[in-house]
């Protein structure tokens, strides 16, 4: 769901990063995308993320939007209908810059 959502928003704006639990699947959308990746959340932040969209697992949604949040960071939540049996920790968070 998150790759599907980092497309869409490389369409509508300059997506600069992203953050995957997998680092096989962060090189491979990043490379898709031609963005940078960031290894967890924090290095995000510390890049300067302006704005981020969290599409993790519904247990993971606070922990990761908060962390943001408290940053300064402005937050799009993305919830799943329903949460997936194997669940993989936190990622899928999109540093996004827009386009003028």
């Amino acid at each position: 769901m998150g790759q599907n959502h980092a497309r869409v928003y490389s369409e509508i704006a300059e997506l600069v990063g992203v953050v995957d639990a997998d680092p096989e699947t962060a090189k491979r959308v990043a490379a898709r995308l031609e963005c940078d990746v960031y290894a967890d959340v924090k290095d995000l932040i510390e890049a300067g993320v302006e704005a981020a969209s969290v599409a993790v697992p519904t247990h993971y949604h606070r922990r990761v939007a908060m962390e943001l949040i408290e940053a300064g960071v402005q937050v799009v939540e993305v919830q799943q209908a329903e949460p997936h049996r194997k669940q993989k920790p936190p990622g899928g968070a999109w540093r996004l810059r827009t386009r003028d």
